[in-house]
């Protein structure tokens, strides 16, 4: 049974592994280069045990299984209610029920921060997660057509959207 926990700074590299086999391998993410050490332990920075930017881990026996965050949706103070939300699991850990549980844990700690509404933005075709999203209560919002490109073909993006708590 894997534990759910806030990420230390031990973790960044399983964290780092995880991230970049998305960005090397998949739509999921729209960078093209692998993050570095530094560029990695930057975003790892943004994240805090307190308030509405936190950053938990599913771990077992050691292993880091994958991670759920919330991010800032928009740097402009009026959207400080509102926040990003991002799951990446390790590729062998997928479609095992650990995206709810980790969702679950986090939006359980956030619940009394003074979040609104949190949003996620889905590359497609990207069934799991949007069944993912769906189940956590997210909607469709909006969908971007061609907003975005990689391994030369255009890409469309969903944004899903949940009400908070």
């Amino acid at each position: 049974m894997p534990t759910i926990r806030h990420a230390h700074p031990s973790d960044l590299p399983a964290l780092r592994e995880i991230t970049n086999h998305y960005i090397e391998h998949t739509i999921a993410n729209f960078k093209t280069t692998p993050l570095d050490a530094l560029e990695f332990s930057n975003w790892f920075d943004t994240f805090s045990l307190t308030g509405p930017y936190r950053l938990l881990i599913a771990e077992e026996e050691g292993d880091v299984l994958g991670y759920a965050a919330t991010i800032q949706f928009n740097p402009r103070a009026g959207y400080s209610s509102s926040a990003a939300v991002s799951i990446y699991l390790h590729p062998d850990k997928r479609r095992k029920g650990l995206g709810s549980k980790l969702y679950t844990e986090l939006f359980k700690i956030l619940e009394d921060s003074d979040l609104h509404r949190l949003y996620a933005g889905i590359t497609v075709p990207n069934d799991a997660s949007i069944a993912l999203h769906a189940k956590m209560g997210f909607r469709e919002a909006a969908r971007y057509s061609e907003v975005g490109r990689k391994f030369d073909q255009w890409l469309d993006v969903v944004w899903m959207e949940r009400h908070f708590p």
